[in-house]
């Protein structure tokens, strides 16, 4: 079993290998703003303020801070995308060290060889505008699983040593995307209720400064640019600088694309994000780059009946939990499948996981297990393949 899983990670890791080598490979975002902020400041000698007001360059930015590392090396523009690229790459390599870690730590196992491998049973990896391509949802994973990890220790030593390491993995991942709500308020919510449960204020409050301070060479920044540290989104409450006539609008129809927001009554809205729990990786939620198909990776919800069964720990449903409720906010925000890219190696650590308890239970699961793997293997052996980019 253990040969079985090294040989997809192996060639999982060589498949996006074989992705990012290719200069070509650069998604939208990375050409409209995440390689040129990189590039603009590296010739500006500094981070500097974007004077027309682009609110792009006001974004979380710390995939770009690591980019301008890049565009500081000697050679072309060519060599600095292929090594921003390569940056990217070498965090999704260690982004699959933590999901290993992750998915050991939830059996309360040192070690469960290869677990990696799970990540590439959500085949949208490898598929356009999910894959790796120069952006920062990839980045975002990795502070995401680190968060898991940190979480998870906090949750077994509620002290400040563990604080201040959850808080800085916290504010990384705010410093990196908005869509890290999905991660931040299951984790703020787990900080909440160790709080009531031990009655230790000060773990709580050393997480949040740590986060807050992590996380300050993005608000900061902005307050003092723009005198709005969530530029332009506060300007009805600040006075956003600049902030043009009509601007209100124009954000309000194309920076949230109404396509992938939820519409109607409050009632509709939950009834449907309660829908979407179950069913967003059996839906495609994208821009019909592959056609119709659902290409997610189902393996997470469908394994979920038989945790029930299988004697899951509770620090494993205490995980579904904090994801699910981080798929319920990444719906009602904006659910582009990309967006969920940051909890997908909790998803496969969680599916890792449950895997190993049915394992164990005999050789009828065994056959079911290795009959639902398979499926979803040659369901999506496909994706590869699909030109959509």
């Amino acid at each position: 079993l253990q040969i079985l899983a090294l040989a997809l990670l192996s060639l999982g890791i060589l498949a996006v290998y074989l992705q990012v080598m290719v200069p070509m490979n650069l998604g939208a975002d990375s050409y409209c703003y995440h390689e040129p902020i990189a590039e603009s400041y590296v010739a500006a000698g500094g981070i500097r303020r974007f004077n027309e007001g682009w609110y792009a360059g006001a974004y979380p930015q710390l995939a770009s801070f690591l980019y301008a590392w890049a565009y500081q090396a000697p050679g072309t523009l060519f060599d600095h995308i292929l090594l921003c690229m390569h940056v990217e790459f070498v965090l999704f390599v260690a982004t699959l060290l933590a999901a290993s870690v992750f998915a050991a730590r939830l059996l309360r196992r040192d070690r469960l060889p290869y677990a990696a491998a799970a990540v590439f049973l959500f085949p949208k990896l490898f598929i356009y505008d999910s894959n790796l391509n120069g952006g920062a949802d990839h980045t975002l994973a990795f502070f995401c699983t680190a968060l898991a990890i940190a979480m998870l220790r906090l949750g077994r030593r509620f002290k400040a040593e563990e604080a201040i390491f959850a808080g800085l993995m916290t504010g990384a991942a705010i410093m990196t995307k908005y869509q890290a709500v999905s991660a931040l308020v299951p984790a703020a919510l787990l900080v909440l209720f160790l709080l009531i449960r031990t009655r230790r204020l000060t773990p709580a409050l050393v997480w949040g400064s740590a986060a807050l301070a992590c996380s300050s060479p993005h608000w900061l920044k902005n307050w003092i640019y723009y005198h709005d540290p969530l530029y332009p989104f506060l300007h009805n409450y600040l006075h956003s600088t600049p902030f043009h006539k009509g601007a209100a609008t124009l954000l309000s129809n194309v920076f949230w694309v109404q396509s992938f927001m939820v519409s109607g009554s409050t009632t509709h809205k939950l009834v449907t994000t309660l829908e979407a729990l179950a069913t967003f990786s059996f839906l495609p939620n994208d821009w019909g780059f592959h056609g119709k198909w659902p290409e997610f990776g189902s393996l997470f919800t469908l394994l979920l009946p038989a945790m029930l069964v299988l004697r899951a720990t509770r620090r494993i449903w205490i995980t579904i939990i904090g994801i699910h409720l981080g798929i319920a906010i990444w719906y009602l925000i904006s659910h582009q499948d990309r967006y969920l890219q940051c909890l997908v190696p909790s998803m496969a650590a969680v599916t890792a996981a449950g895997l190993a308890l049915a394992w164990a239970r005999g050789l009828l699961v065994r056959v079911s297990v290795a009959l639902l793997v398979g499926v979803q293997i040659i369901w999506s052996a496909d994706a590869y393949f699909i030109p959509a980019h």
